[in-house]
């Protein structure tokens, strides 16, 4: 079996698939925010014996969409995926893989975060003999095993290179959880819908850029105040201005920081295989939404015309007429049995 051949292969089960159709339904979204780009190649890795049999292991490289590439580990042992594939930044709740936590740790003290040489050496500290040479292909398949150690429970079998062997127990021994890492890019809320020419928002900006560079057509991007703006800070706010009904889309864009453990997904029509970023870098992030502008409506009231009965309670009776009424008839009543006792005395 060619040694790249993993990353082309059928998927393993009928109940995998399903589960990833569910999973891409859930995070199609027009106006998805953060880092997209398309599965361009392999790096360093080499090909892994485990409890379910030989798999490459190793970096899958993302051609970023505005520039750049992003290089990521698969978390799907047992799905494909291959070159021309889409993938947008996903939450860890969107990707449906267990253990990401500790994933993150994982990825944040291997391959390449770690270099071959600053690998070895923690590495040395825990084991006799010490490990003579690493290198990057057996540190790579080493970090990719431990991450489908926690993400699809598989584990090392049979012949694996010492090296491999090493950065795999090392870091399966180590690990602990940590918190998901921030998004490089979201507005809140995606969607929202006002009045023509009234100022529409806010809408709220995160991102581990320093600011974000906003674009529109069909509307005006204003501060707080109304001035126009075309750039905003991070944790910034802005307001859109439409002079007539419809809709917008605002852009926004930045040069963010995309940090390890930062989950990419694809709304493929067939199941593909999920990906984490196996590093932190930097790459061209984007994030949308949809503005909506209506015509003011007037308030319609509804009152009694003279000599009318009284309005039905819920259907444009005050509290206090309906109180005023309530209190006549018990007073009606009351007077009513007072004279027919009257009448019986």
């Amino acid at each position: 079996m060619d040694a790249r051949n993993h990353i082309t292969r059928s998927l393993a089960a009928f109940v995998s698939g399903a589960f990833l159709v569910v999973s891409a339904a859930l995070t199609s979204d027009v106006y998805a925010d953060g880092v997209t780009g398309t599965l361009s190649g392999t790096g360093a890795g080499a090909t892994v014996q485990t409890d379910s049999g030989g798999h490459w292991a190793g970096l899958i490289t993302l051609s970023v969409d505005g520039g750049g590439s992003v290089i990521t580990y698969c978390i799907d042992l047992n799905t494909s995926t291959s070159s021309g594939v889409h993938y947008s930044e996903a939450d860890w709740t969107e990707g449906y893989v267990p253990n990401l936590g500790l994933v993150t740790w994982v990825l944040r003290h291997g391959y390449p975060t770690v270099s071959t040489e600053e690998l070895r050496a923690a590495i040395n500290v825990t084991r006799e003999p010490d490990l003579a040479s690493l290198s990057a292909n057996d540190a790579a398949a080493g970090t990719q095993a431990a991450v489908w150690h926690f993400t699809d429970s598989s584990n090392l079998a049979g012949s694996n290179p010492e090296g491999l062997v090493a950065v795999y127990d090392y870091l399966v021994a180590n690990a602990s959880s940590v918190s998901e890492p921030a998004p490089s890019l979201t507005i809140d809320p995606a969607t929202l819908t006002g009045v023509i020419g009234e100022r529409i928002g806010p809408f709220t900006v995160t991102t581990s850029a320093a600011s974000v560079e906003l674009s529109a057509t069909g509307g005006t991007i204003t501060d707080e105040f109304g001035t126009p703006i075309t750039t905003v800070l991070a944790g910034g706010t802005f307001f859109v201005t439409i002079d007539e009904v419809g809709s917008v889309v605002v852009t926004a864009t930045a040069q963010a920081t995309l940090s390890s453990g930062r989950v990419f997904v694809t709304t493929a029509a067939s199941p593909k295989q999920k990906l984490i970023t196996a590093s932190t870098t930097k790459a061209v992030t984007t994030a949308s939404v949809e503005v909506s502008a209506e015509e003011e409506q007037e308030e319609v009231t509804t009152t009694s015309e003279a000599g009318s009965e009284n309005p039905i309670p819920g259907a444009g009776a005050t509290t206090s007429t309906t109180a005023a009424t309530g209190l006549g008839l018990l007073l009606m009543g009351s007077a009513v049995v007072l004279a027919t006792r009257r009448r019986q005395i």
